[in-house]
């Protein structure tokens, strides 16, 4: 689906204020005009329908899913935001669930699409959903919370280094936030969700219906006793997230450099274009001219760490240092250029006339094969015309009667008294046709 252009805004708010169409008839696949712009992430369609139709919250099409539902699912923050916006200023509940008996957080936490981007505004979408107030204890009709689909989600993740469980478990704060988590945990995003569920208050003594703990889904041992020392280390007075204080979910401390690097954190930022998709190792060691994600030429960069300080009995801070994107290397080959002219040694004259009049006789004898391989190739073609347009019976005459066939002979060869059948495809000759040339 395209942007809005102008004149499809025009045609969406004319639609929409029209009484008589229906906004809630459905396509092939039982979905709305609303739901398939979410599906689609064009949050400014979104926005123009809702404003104008604020009643379309409360169509669940025919899967049962509210928009809201639907916005979690698919981990769009955009579209999230603003349905969320509409609720609080309309006053709406955010814990609606679906037949099913599901939240919003259900559908967050469940699925996990492996791209950067994407599992980022997943997470951005989890913690406005708990700052927002969806209750984290909610069970589906199979008894499943959200800590149990996060559980479920980190099935195939891989061991957890004990350095990082230290460093987690060391984090007692009440306030927790998730991108504190999904930095030390990257990329095992869903692991870092559970933490963070945890912290809120999530409860992992809920059983679903088939009797299993959270904590029993998980199929890695050390992410398993990750979990259940965590829960002894949380704070006892977990303080839930406030829509009022809470902030937008913070990637800079989790996006990752997407290049050959052992999982740094992209801290370097390209000016002007603003992205950070390198470290500040591989920065020094590759040459970029242009961002990747946006192809726009890179005039400068800068490190996005800080730089804090002490100084009249207060903290202080300095942005980051400029970098020199392929600083390393353009220093490794001036040193190499350095070596190579000690390394130089003098040529004299004879040497250079010597040189050079081995050059003119390679380039001569290079000359004298490629003609003789003309000459040659002529030379076939040659003979091959001549085969062409000779008898092939008496190999002396040229060809000047042509058969129905389309094969050719000589004249004294194709007499009819000598020759009754093709010699070549052996048809029986029917029709003998002169050629003039």
């Amino acid at each position: 689906m395209e942007e809005m252009s102008p004149t499809r805004d025009a045609i969406l708010h004319r639609l929409l204020s029209s009484v008589k169409i229906n906004q809630l008839i459905v396509n092939n696949d039982g979905l709305t005009a609303l739901q398939l712009a979410i599906i689609a992430n064009q949050h400014s369609i979104v926005e123009s329908m809702i404003h104008m139709r604020p009643s379309l919250l409360s169509s669940d099409g025919s899967y049962s899913l509210l928009p809201l539902h639907l916005a979690a699912a698919y981990g769009h923050i955009n579209v999230l935001e603003i349905i969320l916006k509409f609720y609080f200023e309309h006053s709406s509940d955010a814990k609606k669930t679906t037949k099913a008996n599901r939240t919003a957080l259900h559908f967050a936490v469940e699925r996990w699409d492996g791209n950067a981007d994407k599992d980022m505004q997943r997470l951005s979408c989890i913690q406005l959903l708990v700052s927002s107030g969806v209750p984290l204890n909610t069970r589906d009709c199979d008894g499943m919370t959200a800590l149990h689909l996060a559980a479920q989600a980190t099935q195939g993740e891989a061991a957890i280094s004990n350095d990082k469980i230290q460093i987690v478990l060391q984090m007692k704060k009440s306030n927790m936030r998730l991108e504190e988590l999904a930095s030390t945990f990257r990329p095992h995003w869903p692991v870092a969700v559970m933490c963070f569920l945890i912290a809120q208050g999530a409860d992992p003594q809920i059983r679903d219906r088939s009797g299993s703990v959270p904590f029993e889904l998980v199929t890695e041992p050390t992410l398993k006793s990750l979990f259940e020392q965590y829960v002894t280390c949380r704070p006892r007075s977990c303080i839930p997230m406030s829509r009022t204080i809470a902030r937008s979910f913070d990637t800079t401390e989790v996006t990752m450099c997407t290049f050959n690097c052992d999982d740094n954190r992209a801290d370097i930022v390209f000016i002007p274009c603003g992205h950070r998709v390198v470290c500040a190792t591989c920065a020094g060691n590759t040459l970029l001219r242009r961002c990747p994600l946006c192809y726009q030429q890179i005039i400068t960069a800068k490190n996005s760490c800080m730089i804090v300080y002490w100084k009249n009995n207060n903290y202080n801070t300095l942005d980051g240092e400029m970098v020199e994107i392929g600083g390393n290397i353009i220093r490794y080959r001036k040193y190499s250029d350095a070596e190579l002219g000690d390394n130089i040694r003098v040529v004299d004259k004879a040497e250079i006339e010597k040189i050079a009049q081995e050059a003119v006789e390679r380039a001569k004898k290079a000359a004298e094969e490629e003609k003789n391989e003309i000459v040659r190739e002529l030379r076939d073609k040659l003979e091959q015309l001549e085969l062409e347009v000779t008898c092939a019976i008496c190999m002396d005459q040229r060809c000047s009667i042509v058969f129905q066939c389309g094969h050719t002979a000589c004249v004294e060869c194709s007499n009819p008294s000598k020759l009754k059948l093709c010699h070549i495809c052996r048809q029986i000759i029917k029709r003998r046709t002169t050629i003039y040339t």
